[in-house]
């Protein structure tokens, strides 16, 4: 009796199962890279928002800067106030006397 025929030898290149193993990875790696991608999308746009949220913050600074600035300058150009000496405070004085004298004699 004769003996059957050795099995024919495997194609060369990968076996079926490491064919399998090397997809998964292919689509494991896929959609962590759609998942990186998303994700620097969302940072992107978030980073956007906060860069025109600065700008907005910087502008409306520099306007309450220059409205101080302004504020400041108009206060410097005002006369400054007369302070009233003893004499005068004095004079006054004895005219509210007189005034209160006046006032008294007319009223009887």
């Amino acid at each position: 009796a004769s003996s059957p025929p050795p099995p024919p030898p495997p194609p060369p290149g990968p076996r079926p199962e490491e064919l399998a193993a090397v997809q998964d990875e292919c689509a494991r790696l896929k959609a962590e890279l759609r998942g990186l991608l998303k994700n620097a999308g969302a940072a992107e746009v978030e980073r956007h928002q906060m860069s025109e949220q600065l700008d907005a913050l910087r502008r409306e600074m520099s306007s309450a800067k220059e409205a101080h600035q302004q504020e400041v300058a108009a206060l410097n150009a005002r006369p400054p106030v007369a302070t009233i000496g003893t004499d005068h405070l004095a004079d006054m004085r004895r005219t509210n006397e007189v005034l209160e004298v006046a006032r008294a004699r007319t009223e009887q």
